[in-house]
């Protein structure tokens, strides 16, 4: 029974390397996910990181000092993530004034209105030029934020 585990977890293993390599688009659709982070290192230099959580894969931008890269990956998210983020949406945001400490961040979640218009729903972020940190109570923000902290490491 242990060898039909292995040769099953060996035969996904060598299936998703295939789909990854072969993929060449970014991934479809709108995103439903997006991590930014922005930050300056002690000798001064920008570091910047997008991560956007799609449907079916993950793209991730990364610029340091003006150099530019970044890395795609295919995947699937499940479905039940739409229910997550509605309830993310229906939790009223909080903002406070905390010291200004360089580095930013953002996650934020992405929905399509009834009417078809894309719906940014904010889960965390900090301004780090300004001190000024907005979180969402809903425990689904705290759930989306560490999918995107999962997908985007």
């Amino acid at each position: 029974m242990k060898s039909t585990r292995v040769l099953t977890v060996a035969l996904f293993s060598v299936l998703t390397v295939s789909v990854t390599t072969t993929a060449t688009a970014t991934p479809s659709t709108l995103p439903i996910l997006a991590k930014r982070i922005s930050s300056k290192n002690p000798n001064g230099k920008i570091r910047s990181s997008e991560c956007l959580v799609f449907p079916d894969g993950v793209t991730i931008d990364n610029s340091i000092d003006g150099l530019e890269f970044s890395v795609e990956r295919s995947g699937k998210v499940s479905s039940a993530i739409i229910t997550r983020i509605n309830e993310a949406a229906s939790a009223k945001t909080s903002s406070v004034q905390r010291s200004a400490l360089g580095t930013s961040y953002s996650f934020v979640a992405f929905r399509t209105s009834a009417a078809g218009i894309q719906e940014s729903i904010v889960l965390a972020s900090f301004d780090g030029s300004t001190g000024v940190e907005v979180s969402n109570p809903a425990p689904a923000a705290q759930v989306l934020k560490e999918v995107a902290n999962s997908l985007c490491n």
